[in-house]
């Protein structure tokens, strides 16, 4: 007979990582060279700028030739979805025999045995959709630049993307 939950320590586990997944943002971090980095969502872009949501509120537009690194948001999804799968292929390798040998709660035990795959296969999805849908933005160059300010010698754009901290 098995003992009672020997498997709880390895579910503990999963369903942390599936905690701290789920925490992660969703927005990309935008380094730039001569200032700090901006944290937002990339809305689209032109040629020459990338247009960035920021959670305060308001959009504000990054000149591509400052933007040295973006650090694009899903990559953590994706990799506690390969650990969770991972976890997952070796959980089926071991209680699908079980599985079928089984006449007492059969349907929860074979669940109990496919759910952590599900679920890392649902965390990589996630993760490779919100890495795309960024990744796509930035790619996107079909909206018209703003235009500079009208005040002389100032040469940022209209609505400049300021990191936290500054005025």
């Amino acid at each position: 007979m098995a003992r009672a939950g020997s498997g709880s320590g390895w579910m503990k586990v999963a369903t942390g990582l599936l905690f701290m997944a789920m925490g992660c943002s969703t927005t990309s971090t935008i380094a730039r060279i001569h200032e700090g980095p901006v944290e937002g969502h990339i809305n689209g872009g032109s040629a020459d700028s990338v247009f960035v949501a920021r959670d305060a509120g308001g959009e504000c537009e990054i000149k591509r030739e400052e933007i040295s690194s973006i650090d694009y948001p899903g990559n953590v999804h994706r990799n506690a979805g390969i650990a969770v799968l991972a976890y997952g292929a070796a959980n089926i390798a071991v209680g699908l025999p079980q599985c079928q040998e089984r006449t007492q709660n059969k349907a929860a035990f074979c669940t109990g045995v496919f759910f952590p795959s599900a679920i890392g296969l649902g965390l990589i999805a996630w993760g490779l959709l919100v890495e795309h849908g960024q990744t796509s933005a930035v790619a996107d160059t079909s909206r018209r630049p703003s235009q500079p300010s009208k005040t002389s010698g100032n040469p940022r754009l209209a609505r400049p993307c300021l990191a936290p901290g500054e005025p």
